[in-house]
């Protein structure tokens, strides 16, 4: 069964529909899903945005975002980690995922998109193998 990486904002497609939604939940189908325990508070901020002015909308959403945060592991973040990726200039958000993976790698890496590179380079990071798909560079 394979294993991928999935961030908040993957996971915010599986709870509340978006033109993503359904490519990425064929993408996932018959995968197993680990995230980062960051997920704890981001999601659940996105879920809250989405359900705005519709109260049975938000209360559909957090209940489903509950139970996708219970079925996938979480992995634990570490202080070091969380103040490199935010501390300095070019510590954006590809930044961290990138610096995450290479700290924990967990089976194949998830999907990655193609500003990660650059996010890599700006933050000083070591080089990285090419894609899980087929090797290659970034």
């Amino acid at each position: 069964m394979p294993l991928f990486y999935a961030d908040s904002s993957a996971l915010v497609k599986l709870v509340h529909e978006e033109p993503e939604s359904a490519p990425l939940r064929a993408f996932l189908r018959d995968a197993e899903i680990v995230s980062c325990e960051l997920a704890l508070t981001e999601i659940p901020r996105a879920i809250r945005r989405a359900g705005l002015g519709s109260p049975d909308l938000l209360d559909d959403l957090m209940a489903r975002a509950g139970l996708l945060l219970e079925a996938v592991g979480l992995l634990p973040l570490e202080r070091a980690l969380l103040l490199a990726a935010g501390g300095g200039p070019g510590r954006d958000a590809s930044a961290w995922l990138l610096a995450r993976s290479i700290r924990n790698p967990v089976g194949r890496a998830g999907p990655f998109q193609p500003d990660v590179a650059p996010a890599c380079r700006t933050a000083r990071l070591p080089g990285l193998p090419g894609p899980a798909t087929g090797g290659g560079s970034w």
